[in-house]
C-alpha cells in the first residue's frame, strides 16, 4: 500500500512544452483516483513522472512520505498498464499472467499460487489455458489487469487500457476496478478522456487541463458546483446551461 504525493510538480519537454504545471496532488493509501481530462491534458504525463518514466522538471514526488523523485522505477513498487498494452498472442493466459514473475526467477509452485489466485480474483481461471485470440475483449483485458497485479504491486496506474470495450462493458470493468481496490488495498490512479466515466457512484475525480488541477471532487461535486467554466463545460453542468440560455 502506498500514499502518492505530488508537490509542486512541474514537467517541461526539451522543445519547451509545459505538460504539466506546478500540480499538487495527494492520492491516499488504498484509494481510487480518476485523472479526468481532455486528450493531451497532461494526464498521461503525470502517470509517467508517477512511475518514473519520465523526469521531473520541478517539485517533488513521494511516495509514503519518502522523496521518490530520482527513485528507478522498478524500485518504485508500481505496476502501470497503458492503453496499447498487448498480450503474447503465442502465450496461454496463464504463461501472459507468469510471464513478469518468471522474470523475476520465482519458485514455480509460488508462480502458479499466484497466478490461479489473481485469476480467482479476476474471475477467469476458466480461461488459463486459452491463447489470447480466443478470448473476448473484455477478457484480454482482464488478462492485462492480471499480468500487472500479479507482483502485488503498491501502486497501479491504468492509461485507460478499457477504452477498447463498449460502454456496458466499460461501466462493468470500472465496477471491477474499484472493487479491485478494495480487495487488493493497493493505490489506483486511472486516467480517462471521458467524462461520462465520471458516472461511477462514489469515484474521486481530479479533473486536469492544461497541465494544471482544475477541481477536485466528486461527480455531483464537479457536476453541481463547478469551479470554473472549463470544469462547467466539461462536465455538462446544469448551471452553465442555464447561465447560457440566460444570456440568450
Amino acid at each position: 500500500m502506498a500514499e502518492i504525493q505530488l508537490k509542486n510538480v512541474s514537467k517541461q519537454f526539451p522543445d519547451g512544452f509545459i505538460a504539466v504545471r506546478n500540480l499538487n496532488l495527494t492520492v491516499e493509501d488504498g484509494k481510487f483516483l480518476l485523472l479526468l481530462g481532455p486528450t493531451g491534458s497532461g494526464k498521461t504525463t503525470i502517470l509517467r513522472m508517477i512511475a518514473g518514466l519520465e523526469d521531473i522538471t520541478s517539485g517533488d514526488l513521494l511516495i509514503n512520505g519518502v522523496s521518490a523523485k530520482n527513485t528507478p522505477p522498478r524500485e518504485r513498487g508500481i505496476a502501470m498498464l497503458f492503453h496499447k498494452s498487448a498480450l503474447y498472442d503465442d502465450m496461454t493466459v496463464y504463461d501472459n499472467i507468469a510471464f513478469g514473475l518468471r522474470l523475476q526467477e520465482l519458485p514455480e509452485e509460488e508462480i502458479d499460487h499466484r497466478v490461479k489466485e489473481t485469476a480467482e480474483t479476476l474471475k477467469i481461471r476458466e480461461l488459463l489455458s486459452r491463447y489470447p485470440e480466443q478470448l473476448s475483449t473484455a477478457d484480454r483485458q482482464k488478462t492485462l489487469v492480471g499480468r500487472a497485479i500479479v507482483r502485488k504491486p503498491s501502486i497501479l496506474l491504468m492509461d485507460d487500457p478499457i477504452m477498447d470495450l463498449q460502454p456496458s462493458e466499460r461501466r462493468h470493468a470500472w465496477i471491477g476496478f474499484m472493487k479491485l481496490c478494495e480487495m487488493l488495498g493497493c493505490t489506483i490512479v486511472y486516467a480517462e478522456d471521458e467524462p461520462k466515466a465520471a458516472g461511477a457512484e462514489g469515484v474521486d475525480i481530479a479533473l486536469i487541463n492544461n497541465g494544471s488541477l482544475q477541481q477536485r471532487g466528486s461527480t455531483k461535486e464537479l457536476y453541481r458546483h463547478p469551479a470554473n467554466r472549463f470544469v462547467a463545460d466539461f462536465m455538462g453542468s446544469p448551471e452553465i446551461e442555464k447561465f447560457k440560455n440566460d444570456e440568450t
